[in-house]
């Protein structure tokens, strides 16, 4: 009996030490995408399909500027370039999704991703607000 405790806590241990490879992957891979513009991420669960994470810089021409994706179902997943919208604008990005054929989570984490944009833009917009009202 205690051999199977031990055998289970040495997995949870490894299931940790993988968690936080992959955890530290993804902090680098939004930092990156971060440094090209508006930011946004997206992500949809799978319980027996793939999740997938999606990581999406847009510039002040509503032009997405870079976008990468995380599919899979373990940590053996990394992120590898979605060229499906590369030069696209947020505005033409779902449909032009849908007449591809692109993956309904992938189509949603889109959405997600484009929905933080707008916001962190909206934040920006109020807070720009703020400040030319408190000069004046």
């Amino acid at each position: 009996m205690l051999k199977i405790f031990i055998v289970a806590f040495f997995f949870m241990i490894i299931q940790a030490g993988l968690t936080y490879y992959q955890s530290k992957n993804i902090q680098r891979k939004m930092i990156e995408v971060r440094k090209l513009g508006d930011f946004g991420i997206g992500q949809t669960r799978g319980k027996l399909r793939p999740g997938n994470i999606l990581v999406m810089a847009v510039d002040e021409a509503d032009r997405i500027v870079d976008v990468q994706l995380m599919r899979g179902i373990t940590f053996f997943a990394k992120f590898k370039p979605f060229l499906v919208l590369d030069g696209k604008t947020i505005g033409e990005a779902e449909g032009f999704m849908k007449k591809q054929k692109v993956n309904e989570d992938i189509i949603k984490s889109v959405a997600m991703a484009i929905q933080q944009v707008e916001m962190q833009r909206r934040k920006r917009g109020e807070k720009n607000q703020k400040i030319a009202n408190g000069f004046e």
